[in-house]
């Protein structure tokens, strides 16, 4: 009974870091009104300082030292296999979120930034509270959805909804396929075929 106990909190840890993980990477889409009211030059200059402080951050921490609130903060979200190493996620978020600021005209790179924050994260959050039938790599059909939903409601503020539909369905496919890269291959597909489009 005791291992029993132990087992639910155990996945009551795993759920709350996970949804905390989750509410971070959403409120990443923050950049995008930051980028529309200052300016993209901006947001790509706050965006390279927390990349860079993150890295010497996290260096510290792999080194066993701590940085305040930053080491906090990858501990409290990130998963324990990635605990064994550099934790990369979230710099491989603020460096894609960089690289589509700077490569991208800004509604194309907010359709990026919106399917890999909002929809990406969405994704997660139903998949697990309502995934039911599983996919690739632990994907969802309900999370999947939730991915194109989210994707396509958000992307709707920068494109017409044709645009904003067949993005959101190749984000979705995308994701499936993507493993634990769906950071840096979601935004770009999404962002490239605006372009395109």
């Amino acid at each position: 009974m005791n291992l029993a106990r132990k087992k639910v909190a155990a996945e009551v840890i795993v759920t709350d870091k996970e949804y905390l993980r989750k509410t971070i990477h959403i409120l990443t889409v923050l950049v995008i009104p930051f980028a529309v009211l200052s300016s993209v030059r901006a947001a790509i200059a706050v965006l390279t300082v927390l990349a860079i402080g993150y890295t010497v951050a996290e260096y510290y921490r792999f080194k066993g030292e701590h940085v305040a609130f930053i080491t906090y903060l990858v501990k409290a979200c990130a998963r324990e296999r990635e605990l064994r190493g550099f934790v990369l996620t979230p710099l491989y978020m603020l460096l894609s979120v960089i690289a589509l600021l700077g490569l991208f005209a800004l509604p194309a790179a907010s359709v990026g930034i919106v399917a890999a924050t909002l929809g990406d994260g969405m994704a997660t959050i139903v998949g697990r509270l309502h995934g039911r039938h599983k996919l690739l790599f632990s994907k969802t059909i309900e999370g999947s959805f939730a991915l194109f939903i989210f994707t396509f409601l958000g992307s709707l503020i920068f494109v017409d909804a044709p645009i904003a539909f067949a993005v959101s369905l190749a984000v979705m496919l995308t994701e499936l396929v993507s493993g634990d890269y769906d950071n840096i291959t979601v935004p770009f597909v999404a962002a490239i075929l605006v372009s395109f489009l």
